[in-house]
């Protein structure tokens, strides 16, 4: 399994909307799989989760969070919540403090 460079990185993030993965594994070295390929489109894909921060409106010296960003905060605090309600506080164990 051949270990992706940055320039096969920057091509399959170039060209992923236009050609398949076979197609760029072709024009790549021959270490390079269909499979490896596809695992770095699915990677991009589950990372294009947009952020909070790329919604801000600045100017020099100030940072104005816009409608969108503040969305954004909104429904990733509510899974933050989601996700302390689901944990199982039976194993959680505090260290207890000598006085």
């Amino acid at each position: 399994m051949a270990k992706l460079s940055e320039i096969e990185k920057y091509y399959i993030d170039s060209h992923r909307e236009t050609m398949t993965a076979k197609e760029i594994s072709d024009k790549m070295r021959k270490a390079v799989t269909e499979d490896e390929v596809e695992g770095y489109v699915q990677h991009l894909k589950e990372n294009d989760i947009p952020k909070a921060s790329d919604s801000m409106s600045r100017q020099v010296g100030v940072v104005v969070m816009t409608e969108g960003a503040s969305s954004i905060g909104d429904e990733h605090g509510e899974q933050v919540r989601q996700q302390e309600v689901d944990l199982n506080t039976s194993t959680i164990h505090r260290i207890k403090e000598e006085k």
